[in-house]
């Protein structure tokens, strides 16, 4: 990396001003750099989250014949009253004329612009180049990559950044924790921690849910940064490995946020309810664990219940407590959480909100409007946080 940042003249005025970095080793001796959380943000025990796990019931998971169209009678039964309600809506659940429609009546969020903005997202390829090898320490001569644990968490923090991801933590596969990973995968014995890496909605076209373009951006720049950092871990001399798990446990054991009444959404404490993605993967490259983190955010939900009062397919519980109990089959046994409708969630909400849904995620209280340093919005979420009456 030749440079990290802005470069002086060739920027002009921006150059007067902006920090001039020549190489990696200047740019991780920023302060700035470092992810410093709010003040009001306080650190939990490893494997201890504000969404409570009974580690001694959970169990890797088995998802075949739960999830998707035809596997799940109550996955069927659910997704056919999105179908009822759809077509009770608009009278067709065919996706092309209903985008026809809405762009010739200027639906907000569905004209040609909002349209042709999504459909531009999809003209470039996704994720990693065929073939692509890289260049690594063997290709130049040199010893791997060496630092401390925290070094080398400082360094992938800020490549995940550069990469385009908003928050970073890491979590360590152990005898507890290999317990949130799909029954049906093999776990790895030479790659124990788990480097996550989080990317937000742009921030401002989120705020106009439901329409086309607060989906794709986010899932292609994931996509993206997921596979260019795990390329700089390769290119330093370290392996990888594709993680699969629910992306509510990457967030949650990594401290990047807390999980929420919408389902597996986890909110982030500096950025609200717009966590596109967060992807994860495992290598054997030293890196100091993050632990959990209590924002004040659940205690929030329990009370809030504005996304559930918003939410058209009524996917969202209104329930005033989390509970241990399982009312659905795709749900997971041994953790404390709201009932979540996924398939009536899913259904509607990629084909006929207009366009993709949301709106959950907007209204979100710790969904800031403006800047995220915004001074008023700070002070809103510290005080949720540490104050019970406003909770």
């Amino acid at each position: 990396m030749k440079v990290l940042g802005l470069t002086g003249a060739s920027l002009g005025t921006a150059g007067l001003v902006a920090p001039q970095f020549h190489d990696l080793d200047e740019a991780l001796s920023v302060s700035k750099t470092e992810w410093n959380k709010p003040w009001w943000v306080k650190d939990r025990d490893f494997e201890n989250p504000t969404m409570e796990i009974d580690w001694d019931v959970l169990n890797r998971f088995d998802r075949s014949g739960k999830f998707g169209a035809g596997k799940s009678n109550e996955w069927s039964i659910q997704r056919d009253e999105m179908y009822a309600m759809v077509d009770g809506f608009y009278g067709t659940r065919d996706t092309a004329e209903l985008k026809k429609r809405w762009a010739q009546e200027k639906v907000p969020g569905m004209t040609l612009r909002d349209q042709g903005l999504q459909n531009a997202t999809a003209v470039i390829n996704n994720g990693a180049r065929s073939g692509y090898s890289g260049l690594g320490p063997d290709d130049l001569g040199v010893a791997k990559w060496q630092g401390t644990p925290e070094e080398n968490l400082h360094m992938m923090r800020v490549a995940s950044r550069f990469f385009g991801s908003i928050s970073q933590g890491v979590w360590e596969l152990n005898a507890k924790t290999e317990k949130a990973m799909w029954a049906e995968l093999n776990l790895p014995s030479d790659t124990r921690n788990a480097f996550v890496l989080a990317v937000r909605h742009p921030q401002l076209a989120m705020r106009t849910a439901p329409g086309m373009v607060t989906n794709p951006y986010g899932y292609i720049l994931s996509t993206n940064a997921m596979a260019q950092t795990q390329q700089f871990v390769k290119n330093m001399g370290y392996k990888v490995n594709n993680l699969s798990c629910g992306a509510g446990v990457n967030t949650l054991l990594s401290g990047i946020g807390e999980i929420s009444r919408t389902g597996i959404n986890c909110i982030m404490p500096q950025h609200g309810n717009v966590l596109r993605r967060s992807d994860a993967f495992l290598t054997d490259f030293d890196l100091a664990p993050t632990p959990p983190i209590d924002a004040g955010i659940s205690r929030f939900c329990k009370t809030c219940k504005k996304c559930a009062d918003t939410c058209v397919p009524q996917a969202i519980s209104f329930d005033d407590e989390p509970s241990w109990e399982v009312g659905q089959p795709y749900l997971v046994t041994g953790i404390k959480h709201y009932d979540f409708l996924y398939p009536r969630c899913d259904t509607y909400k990629s084909n006929w909100a207009p366009g993709y849904c949301g709106v959950c995620l907007a209204n979100c209280p710790f969904t800031s409007i403006l800047n995220d340093g915004g001074m008023i919005h700070t002070l809103i979420k510290a005080t949720t946080s540490t104050t019970p009456l406003f909770n």
